[in-house]
């Protein structure tokens, strides 16, 4: 044995030049390899080798982006490229690969600017957005990322959007409207839609904001339902990624920034969708007068819509043309109730022509009761 380890090293020795030759040439190659991949994996072609990620290349080439290589936002490198091969060699890769863009990706030199964000920008129709609000500090206790809003990667909805790192805004309605009451929004309308200025036309008739704004009429008084949907997360979603974990283990602050400032996992993995818009708006064409009795009166609902006067033109009520309902001014629940449906009667107040019209319209109020009276006695 001894001889033989005496042998191997005189070998070595005699042999030193020319191993050294071959290991510099090996190390030259390594080298020279890893700096092709390096180079090679920066090219977006490179993407498309893999058939999975056809979809996301071509909303690629279809975006803002598609003068930026992909790189520049992922974190890709040789090392991944190794992981990924091995994977691929073992069948064990995924077709959905996961691709996280960190906000010093987008922040970096060349790219966006925190100086640029800090004012405000359009994002639709009278819809301004300000990205140093949502950036700077947390909101409902989680610290957002650039991605947990430009989250529509691929073919997530093309409803939606259709481009790569286009905005996808149901992600802003979980923010908004989840646990929210009916018709409202946990930052309230005037966050994003602002004070509305010109008058608008709905049913057939235009409606001016202003004055019952000045008089703080809450917009679900006539918007009355604007969301389809709660972004609940169903029982069991977590099993989709993890094995026996259960949400109950974390508090809603922990498990948002482990998910969405940490991993900038996009919201609707675990939420289900929630739809913004005017779904249901307060008409006067769609009293019930069931809502409140059990009988049904056709000639009160035919005096207010003015209709079916003997030797008279069809006169509807004002307040019928503005879409006002019968609950709209018959807002008082009186204890006595209707004496034959036993039912809670519901009277109408001076007090409901303030809370729409203002001080002073209260008389209006009087002034039709003895008009009424003078009527009836004649």
């Amino acid at each position: 044995m001894t001889t033989l380890f005496r042998d191997l090293f005189s070998a070595l020795k005699s042999n030193v030049k020319a191993i050294g030759i071959l290991t510099g040439g090996l190390v030259l190659l390594v080298v020279l390899a890893g700096l092709f991949v390096k180079v090679e994996i920066s090219r977006p072609s490179f993407c498309e080798n893999c058939h999975y990620m056809d979809p996301y290349v071509r909303h690629w080439k279809t975006s803002g982006h598609a003068e930026v290589s992909c790189v520049k936002c992922h974190d890709y490198g040789v090392t991944e490229f190794v992981s990924v091969a091995l994977r691929y060699v073992t069948k064990t890769y995924t077709m959905r690969p996961k691709a996280s863009v960190r906000n010093a990706k987008c922040l970096a030199d060349g790219c966006h600017d925190i100086a640029s964000l800090k004012e405000p920008v359009q994002y639709r129709k009278n819809i301004y957005f300000n990205h140093t609000v949502h950036l700077e500090k947390p909101l409902r206790g989680e610290k957002l990322r650039c991605t947990s809003c430009h989250n529509q990667i691929v073919q997530y909805d093309e409803a939606v959007a259709t481009e790569h790192m286009e905005v996808n805004d149901k992600a802003c309605f979980v923010c908004h409207f989840k646990d929210a009451g009916e018709g409202e929004a946990i930052t309230g309308c005037d966050a994003c839609h602002g004070m509305p200025k010109e008058p608008v036309t709905h049913a057939g008739f235009t409606f001016d904001h202003g004055p019952y704004l000045k008089l703080s009429v809450e917009c679900k008084q006539c918007h009355t339902r604007i969301v389809q949907g709660d972004g609940s997360v169903p029982e069991g979603k977590c099993f989709s990624c993890h094995v026996e974990r259960s949400r109950e283990q974390y508090s809603r602050e922990q498990l948002h920034a482990i998910h969405v400032t940490g991993q900038g996992i996009d919201c609707f993995k675990c939420h289900t969708d929630i739809r913004h818009g005017n779904f249901e708006m307060a008409s006067a064409l769609e009293i019930r007068c069931e809502d409140c009795h059990l009988r049904q009166h056709n000639q009160p609902k035919q005096l207010y819509m003015g209709i079916g006067g003997k030797d008279t033109l069809d006169m509807p009520s004002a307040m019928f043309t503005a879409q006002v309902s019968c609950v709209g001014c018959h807002t008082h629940l009186t204890p006595e109730g209707e004496p034959m449906s036993h039912q809670e009667k519901k009277e109408a107040q001076r007090a409901s022509c303030v809370m729409c019209h203002g001080d002073g319209y209260d008389l209006v109020f009087d002034n039709w009761l003895s008009g009424e009276r003078t009527v009836l006695k004649e």
